[in-house]
């Protein structure tokens, strides 16, 4: 309830009581002062019949009963009798008047059978003069004075309603103009300055605690928004009540999309299990070529919370650890089962003079293909490490070629094309080992003795050949550790294939990207592009 609605009904319940008491203290004091009246007149009217000389029937009585007893108490005359009455000797009033001239009494009339007020005296005979009143008459008079007494206190209610409304707007006028927004200094009534007092603690308290509250929103805020993988936040029925942007880049959704569900994001069986288990759940789904880890688990007072993981890549690289490690073993086999054959047959002298030179170097030619792989390895463990590789030299790309093609004197034409000075941030001997490896390639599968051209522009580094070229299936295969386009030839030349994949590392390990183009018994091009 309002306070005002409260102090106006109170004001009103006071009044009301108020009245109420009033009507039945003045309605009790108006009884006594009209039977005091009535008492007077009657006892006037005695005063004036004892001492007139008159017929008693010629007297106008007003309601009243006249009654004349002798002092034995015969009655002599009564007003409103038919026929003999008894004996009245024994009547208080008739008692009192015979003894002391004057008696009174109030009592339940045996004739009328009605509540009667006797008033009596004695005259000079010794006789008594009675007058009796029903006390009715006493209350019927009253109630004749009532009505304009009534409409007086109902006219009095009617402005003490008013009154009482006027003062409630009076008393609330202050307090409705309390701004608590800031601090209460001095309230409109000294009354509230406790209360006002603690709302202004209260107030200070509340504003600390939701300054922390906000701090502490904004820093959750800032950690889910900082955070890559996706999260959301959902009632068990699946309705979303925050999710991060990581959701949105998992799903390809628009910056500004808000889904409803979680069943928009993904109608996958495992989203539908998660809400059949109240919001647990884990499991993997794919979307598109991305793998992604869905985790799920239910939090009290907040329905559940699923935390999503772009496993892709990391799945990818597992894949590759697994290839790279099944494609070491395998080629580590090649060369040590003819590295123990060979051996093996020398040291039990079960060759001619003539195989023992031939042995030896197929064994050292083994023992060289080992080495070229351990050595590839090895780089490629070191290109893994990127933040212990210095990045910091300003290589010439004229000057590495330059170096390069002095490399391979002897073993292939090499020629350099300069159509622009190239200078890049890096490290000169990565650079140096990715250009052997293009060329070295270039001349494992060159044809005719053809010559190797190295063109250097503004923002590039070409390896261009007159080769067997590469088919388009292979292309999109060539940068991967292991892989050989043509294996015999490649066994033959000892490569390991993991050359362009070495060419691809240090490439992108330079912010540069590959590019190749090749035509099947024409010839390959590859351009390490720096940005």
């Amino acid at each position: 309830m309002k306070l005002s609605r409260k102090i106006f009904f109170s004001l009103v319940s006071i009044v009301t009581v108020s009245f109420i008491f009033l009507f039945f203290i003045s309605s009790y004091f108006l009884h006594m002062r009209m039977e005091d009246e009535v008492k007077a007149g009657m006892y006037d009217e005695l005063v004036l019949i004892r001492d007139l000389d008159v017929d008693p029937d010629e007297l106008e009585l007003r309601r009243m009963r006249l009654t004349m007893i002798s002092p034995d108490g015969t009655v002599l005359y009564d007003s409103d009798a038919e026929g003999e009455l008894e004996n009245h000797l024994m009547r208080p009033e008739v008692q009192e008047a015979i003894s002391h001239g004057y008696g009174e009494d109030k009592r339940r009339s045996d004739t009328l059978l009605v509540d009667m007020l006797y008033m009596a005296i004695s005259d000079q005979e010794g006789n008594v003069i009675r007058l009796s009143l029903p006390i009715d008459s006493i209350y019927y008079d009253m109630l004749n004075l009532m009505p304009p007494f009534i409409i007086v206190l109902l006219l009095l209610f009617a402005v003490i309603l008013i009154l009482s409304y006027c003062i409630t707007k009076w008393v609330m006028k202050p307090l409705d103009s309390l701004d608590f927004s800031g601090n209460v200094d001095t309230p409109p009534y000294d009354e509230l300055l406790p209360l006002t007092e603690r709302l202004n603690r209260q107030k200070i308290e509340i504003e600390k605690q939701m300054t922390s509250l906000q701090r502490q929103k904004d820093e959750t805020s800032l950690i889910i928004k900082g955070i890559s993988d996706g999260i959301v936040l959902f009632r068990d029925d699946g309705t979303i009540l925050m999710m991060n942007d990581g959701v949105r880049n998992i799903f390809s959704l628009p910056k500004d999309a808000n889904p409803n569900s979680i069943l928009e994001l993904s109608r996958s069986p495992l989203f539908f299990s998660i809400l059949d288990n109240k919001g647990e759940g884990q499991g993997k789904i794919k979307v598109g070529e991305r793998t992604i880890d869905v985790r799920a688990t239910p939090s009290d007072g907040l329905g559940a919370v699923m935390f999503l993981f772009d496993v892709s890549e990391k799945e990818r690289i597992e894949r590759r650890e697994r290839e790279f490690v099944e494609n070491i073993s395998h080629e580590i086999r090649t060369p040590l089962t003819s590295i123990s054959g060979y051996s093996e047959l020398l040291e039990r002298g079960a060759v001619t003079e003539d195989n023992i030179v031939k042995f030896s170097h197929l064994i050292h030619k083994e023992a060289l293909r080992l080495k070229s792989l351990s050595d590839d390895i090895l780089l490629l463990s070191s290109l893994d490490g990127k933040s212990r590789i210095d990045m910091s030299e300003d290589v010439d790309i004229v000057a590495v070629s330059e170096s390069v093609k002095e490399y391979f004197a002897g073993k292939g034409e090499v020629s350099i094309s300069v159509k622009s000075p190239l200078v890049v941030k890096g490290n000169s001997s990565l650079l140096e080992e990715a250009l052997v490896n293009l060329v070295g390639n270039s001349i494992k599968y060159n044809r005719n003795d053809n010559p190797i051209e190295i063109i250097i522009s503004s923002d590039r580094v070409t390896v261009k050949d007159q080769g067997i070229g590469i088919s388009e299936l292979d292309k999109d295969r060539i940068f991967e550790r292991f892989y050989r386009v043509d294996k015999s030839r490649s066994r033959e030349t000892g490569g390991t294939g993991l050359g362009l994949s070495i060419v691809n590392e240090i490439a992108e390990l330079h912010g540069a990207k590959i590019s190749v183009e090749s035509e099947l018994g024409v010839g390959s091009s590859f351009s390490i592009i720096f940005k």
